[in-house]
């Protein structure tokens, strides 16, 4: 019943609406929580954690949850999540994220510059967008190449090609090849995101979907500036885990992105003898008529739910909040609501207030009262996060959201906001970003006989512990949620630093 009045407490906000309202015959259910989140990438990691806690505690099933958003753009943060942690799931409505027609278009780009011979990416890159390559062409060309032994980019500069076809087709292929090439060039030495982000400003991708002004050519766009976000989250994520090891900076390639990629599409999800026993993604609109024990709606800020092009006009904002009733009542027995203070958009960095709809709530049907101070009018980081302690609390609960070990990281750290990343940005300058390798510490690094790191949940504030490269230390502080925990160490022969502790690895000090 909370559930359902909570739904009717926002609607209520509609004017023009018919005083009407939904009721419930089950049980009270559990009090609405809000999910406070640095990044879009903590709130996908929290919301999987999530779901592995209440089969846990519900020995609930896979298909007892669903996961809601606004934009299809916003699964692949998810689908990474859980693929990692090897829960199956299924897009309703909808493909995956690398299976949609504008991700495999640019991911084609991708591949060809790794590897210009790669003949399945350059039948479907060639003429995307349309260059005057048609069937015809790639046939002739196909069957060319096949009777001298040669890929498709090689055939293209065989002089022999010129009986085959007309000068002004060649001339067009070879154009289409020599782009490749300067491409594959740039693979060993520029930075993966810089050139990602050139491929789909250069290869005419990125324009081509962008001028499709409708509501389908606007989610391809999504679509493809999110493939970018992908290889530079992936970028950072591999220099922020060298620097907190003291290893020398890698320079990512476009390559090393591929071969995630191809590592994270292989992992083996479980499969189930009921293939419908899988948790469920899906935009908002796609929930209509379906219901889940438990439902998880995700990116509830301004700019995005409400969506930035639905906001112009009251009776726009209206359906947006019918949509969010929807999306409430989807809920069976409990619905968490979750948002992020710094969300990657568009290939940049966005800091939105919290989702309107969620402070029209009752807060009676919370389980715990918004914070007062939100949204923050003193812009980004004004504000602590994670109000009243350092363990990643759910606002609107009183429990840790990872239970049992919160107590142990002491005081009132509170959460630092996380450092803005540097993001490409579709538009502006695409000159190459070359990737400058950081030198490694200039001390040796300590070295140990088979060293055994312990999971991050056993360390705590104060422990004098042992790093595999920078040896003993004292831990000072611990800030953060799982598993973007942050640690402050004192080291012995290094002095202060700070680690993600997802990466690094380190021991209780061994007497």
């Amino acid at each position: 019943r909370i559930i359902v009045e909570a739904a009717n407490s926002v609607i209520a906000h509609n004017e023009g609406r018919i005083p009407k309202e939904c009721y419930s015959e089950g049980d009270q259910g559990e009090k609405i929580r809000v999910l406070d989140c640095m990044t879009d990438a903590e709130e996908s990691a929290l919301v999987v954690q999530e779901i592995v806690n209440r089969m846990r505690t519900d020995r609930a099933q896979y298909r007892d949850f669903a996961i809601l958003y606004r934009t299809n753009s916003q699964s692949r943060s998810l689908e990474e999540c859980l693929r990692r942690r090897n829960i199956p799931y299924m897009i309703y409505s909808g493909n995956s994220f690398f299976e949609r027609q504008e991700v495999k278009d640019l991911m084609a780009y991708f591949k060809l510059a790794v590897n210009p011979l790669d003949d399945e990416s350059f039948r479907r890159a060639v003429n995307k967008p349309a260059r005057g390559i048609g069937d015809t062409t790639i046939t002739a060309l196909s069957d060319f190449a096949r009777l001298r032994g040669l890929s498709l980019f090689k055939a293209v500069f065989a002089e022999e090609l010129l009986t085959v076809l007309r000068d002004a087709v060649v001339r067009k292929l070879r154009d289409f090849c020599l782009m490749i090439d300067k491409f594959a060039q740039a693979v060993p030495n520029e930075e993966a995101a810089s050139l990602a982000k050139r491929i789909a400003d250069e290869s005419g991708i990125y324009p081509m979907y962008k001028a499709d002004t409708s509501v389908e050519g606007m989610s391809r766009t999504a679509n493809v500036e999110e493939l970018i976000n992908s290889v530079a989250a992936y970028v950072d994520e591999l220099v922020e885990e060298a620097q907190n090891n003291g290893d020398e900076v890698p320079v990512v390639t476009l390559g090393d992105y591929l071969e995630n990629v191809s590592l994270l599409s292989n992992v083996d999800v479980p499969t189930e003898e009921d293939d419908t026993n899988r948790v469920a993604l899906m935009t908002v609109h796609s929930a209509k008529g379906l219901e889940f024990p438990y439902v998880f709606i995700v990116g509830l800020e301004e700019n995005l739910f409400p969506s930035v092009n639905m906001m112009s006009r009251a009776q726009d904002i209206e359906e947006e909040r019918r949509l969010f009733y929807v999306a409430i009542t989807r809920a069976q027995k409990d619905v968490v609501l979750a948002h992020c203070y710094d969300r990657l958009r568009n290939g940049r960095h966005e800091q939105n207030s919290i989702s309107r709809f969620v402070r029209e709530i009752d807060p009676r049907y919370l389980a715990k009262p918004l914070d007062a101070d939100e949204p923050f009018a003193g812009g980004f980081g004004a504000r602590r996060v994670m109000a009243g302690n350092s363990r990643g609390v759910m606002a609107g609960s009183d429990r840790p959201s990872f239970g049992g070990f919160g107590s142990r990281f002491g005081g009132n750290s509170g959460v630092k906001p996380a450092k803005p990343v540097s993001r490409p940005q579709f538009g502006g300058n695409s000159a190459p970003k070359p990737a400058v390798a950081v030198p490694a510490p200039a001390k040796p690094a300590v070295q140990y006989d088979d060293f055994v790191p312990v999971h991050m949940t056993e360390l705590y504030v104060g422990e004098r512990i042992e790093h595999n490269r920078f040896g003993p230390g004292k831990i000072l502080s611990i800030t953060g949620v799982v598993p973007e925990l942050k640690a402050e160490v004192d080291f012995d022969n290094y002095g202060r630093k700070t680690l993600l502790l997802k990466y690094a690895k380190m021991r209780p000090e061994q007497k």
